[in-house]
């Protein structure tokens, strides 16, 4: 047990350059960015819904109602404008946790109202794990001060490490989930092409956008059997694969096609992990930018 607890340490404390911590939180901070600001008037004019229909999730807690409308336009612009400062890398000790509690608010605000997105609440874990660690000592507004770029140090792979854990774990919970609420027989399809059949059935009926794939995916078991399979498989092996680097990018693949088979069947977009910004901390993701940008300014790589 003590040589399993200190491969885990040396796992988590593994040293990373800092231009890969900086580069997962640009993204991370230009996905929340571009996120709040495309949704910016709902998330601010969300106190002017049914007052009777709230029911305090997470932040809300600390109301014993709907927030005044004047506090979820203060708070939707914080997380706008801090969410910006974290991309860029500015006051990074005071904007990333003002970025933080900020998207939490008006995330949690959101699933006060019945409308939950699992996505955001990857994004909110994210967003909290940067701001707890040096993330702007390099491509950033604040390492314009520094003499000389940081080496490569464990103060900036514990966050990578961190965030690639709660990816995984958000992943393995849906899928112990799916085992509690209808244990194996989610393997035989059935429940699966129950679900399509009735989201697509319900959006035909609201007029609201649809997949013309589903209701025949749903009249194929064989189908959606290795369909169910497959979704099972990725949410349960996510907390393993991570001791491999080339297994967690696997993963990281094979998740993102089971987003895009949501998108292709359901018409449903999880946008976060869509864009792979939610599995970035999982790839040397600063190789790639120094190459664009190198493409980009005409120097050799």
């Amino acid at each position: 047990m003590t040589a399993l607890a200190s491969r885990a340490d040396a796992w988590l404390r593994a040293a990373c350059p800092a231009e890969r911590l900086a580069a997962v939180r640009a993204l991370v901070g230009a996905y929340a960015t571009v996120y709040v600001l495309a949704r910016f008037r709902y998330f601010a004019d969300l106190s002017g819904l049914d007052r009777a229909a709230f029911a305090p999730v997470g932040a809300m807690h600390a109301w014993s109602g709907p927030p005044a409308a004047w506090l979820s336009w203060v708070f939707t612009a914080v997380a706008l404008a801090s969410s910006f400062a974290l991309a860029l890398g500015v006051r990074h000790r005071v904007t990333a946790p003002l970025a933080a509690l900020s998207l939490l608010w008006i995330f949690s605000a959101r699933s006060s109202w019945g409308k939950v997105l699992h996505t955001e609440n990857l994004l909110v874990l994210h967003a909290a794990v940067l701001a707890c660690a040096p993330a702007a000592d390099a491509w950033s507004l604040d390492a314009r001060r520094a003499a000389a770029p940081p080496e490569p140090a464990s103060r900036y792979g514990w966050p990578l490490r961190a965030m690639s854990v709660v990816t995984a774990l958000t992943y393995f919970v849906a899928g112990v989930a799916k085992l509690r609420e209808g244990g194996l027989a989610w393997l035989s399809g059935a429940p699966l092409a129950e679900w399509l059949a009735w989201d697509a059935v319900r959006k035909a009926e609201l007029g609201s956008m649809h997949s013309p794939l589903a209701p025949t995916l749903a009249s194929h078991g064989t189908l959606t059997a290795a369909l169910a399979a497959f979704t099972l498989a990725v949410e349960l092996a996510a907390p393993f694969v991570l001791a491999s680097p080339r297994a967690a990018r696997a993963w990281a693949l094979s998740a993102w096609g089971f987003h895009a088979g949501v998108l292709a069947t359901m018409a449903i977009g999880f946008f976060y992990p869509l864009t792979f910004i939610a599995y970035v901390a999982l790839f040397d993701v600063e190789t790639i930018v120094s190459r664009v940008r190198a493409r980009f300014s005409g120097r050799p790589r």
